[in-house]
């Protein structure tokens, strides 16, 4: 009889440490019914994978939340590009520039007095569509809201819209 010598440690594949046969799961598929990995490598290869998958399920739960939003951003961009969309946006920066304490412009707006005479944005954008002209986005979209007396306030007769270039020569301080 040949005496067959049992080996009694192997080298787990994942830490690369030799670690006691005792410390292997079995799997019956393997050459010597043992898995590849050790014990401990399994479990945290387990949990690793646990954790992957709560992500996973938080991404998809997080994503599927947004999913409206998202839509509601596409709306509003969309209104964004139509002229009564464009102008309602603009009378709110308007109304921020001279309202809002936090606003970057309060100071040169509504910290020198400058207010919005426009009872809403509904009498703003009539104003603009009926008396100044203004019917589509097209004709508006590159301009900027200007006011011709640059001490006046926001309010029939003082507002224009210009291209940025006649807009900044515009200004208190040019000379």
């Amino acid at each position: 009889m040949i005496a067959v010598l049992e080996k009694t440690t192997k080298t787990c594949s994942r830490c690369k440490e030799e670690k006691s046969i005792g410390e292997f799961y079995r799997n019956n598929q393997k050459k010597d019914n043992l898995r590849s990995e050790c014990k401990e490598c399994s479990k945290k290869h387990q949990q690793l994978e646990h954790s992957k998958l709560i992500h996973q399920k938080a991404k998809k739960k997080y994503r599927e939340s947004e999913k409206g939003k998202l839509t509601e951003r596409k709306q509003r961009d969309r209104y964004r590009k139509t002229i009564k969309g464009c102008l309602h946006f603009r009378f709110q920066d308007m109304i921020r520039r001279c309202n809002d304490l936090k606003n970057i412009s309060y100071r040169w707006y509504g910290g020198r007095g400058v207010e919005v005479r426009f009872k809403s944005s509904g009498d703003f954008i009539d104003h603009v569509m009926n008396v100044l002209g203004f019917d589509t986005y097209d004709k508006i979209k590159d301009l900027n809201i200007d006011r011709i007396d640059t001490n006046g306030h926001y309010e029939p007769g003082n507002i224009r819209f210009v291209t940025p270039k006649i807009n900044q020569n515009n200004r208190r301080n040019n000379i």
